[in-house]
């Protein structure tokens, strides 16, 4: 089962799901309006990481402002002290690409782990 565990919480903020599909726990979402996010990378700034699961027009708590959390959700093969950003097409935390933003770095990961400080 996905999970999304603050191990030293940042500040997480109520915001409202808009797009297609909602947002999963661990997704990383975007602004899309005025208090309203969608999941992925679309406007190229990522704002924090979706702490629980949320289908469109009902809210979700998102991290940000930094803190150490711990999921199971991540793509690719994120290595400690590397840097991750958002997978364009899983919408999760992976390591980063070429010209991408980095929005967190890995502390700790095993194959169905990984701890990591926001800085989103």
């Amino acid at each position: 089962m996905a999970y999304l565990k603050p191990l030293c919480e940042g500040i997480a903020y109520p915001l409202c799901v808009a797009g297609s599909g909602g947002v999963t726990v661990g997704q990383c979402v975007t602004l899309s309006g005025a208090d309203v996010v969608v999941a992925g990378a679309t406007s190229g700034r990522i704002l924090g990481v979706a702490k629980n699961t949320a289908a469109v027009g009902e809210p979700v708590a998102v991290n940000m402002c930094g803190g150490v959390y711990e999921t199971s959700e991540f793509a690719g093969s994120p290595s400690a002290n590397g840097l991750l950003s958002c997978d364009p097409s899983t919408k999760k935390l992976h390591p980063v690409g070429e010209g991408e933003t980095a929005v967190a770095v890995a502390i700790s990961v095993t194959s169905t782990r990984l701890v990591f400080k926001l800085l989103a």
